[in-house]
């Protein structure tokens, strides 16, 4: 069970984002701190991950705000943005069959004649 929530993590099930490291990091201090209230550590102890995770959360939201209002596309997944590109470049075709072989398209902007 391990070993397939491992493979789903760095597989193709994950999202790599722009705001992927910041998630990570929080995930590490809050589950560092459960194991920790369960040992019956003193409170200072435990609620140190939290704290150290308050700034993170801080350029979280920062840098959540700042990239939907110049670049949302950053929010997506890298997957997302690769498909997007084939779509703007007329390539058709999908991940199991592979590029389909037909008239392509013409690219975002231009006409038949290329113009």
């Amino acid at each position: 069970m391990i070993r397939e929530m491992l493979s789903r993590a760095l597989g193709d099930y994950s999202r790599s984002g722009a705001l992927k490291p910041y998630v990570m990091l929080i995930g590490i201090f809050v589950s560092a701190s459960i194991p920790l209230a369960f040992i019956g550590l003193p409170p200072w102890v435990v609620l140190t991950p939290l704290g150290l995770c308050l700034p993170i959360l801080y350029k979280f939201f920062q840098a959540f705000d700042h990239l939907l209002k110049t670049n949302p596309d950053a929010l997506r997944s890298e997957k997302f943005q690769i498909e997007k590109m084939q779509i703007e470049r007329g390539v058709s075709g999908d991940s199991v069959s592979g590029l389909a072989n037909g008239p392509s398209l013409p690219a975002k902007g231009k006409d038949e004649n290329g113009v």
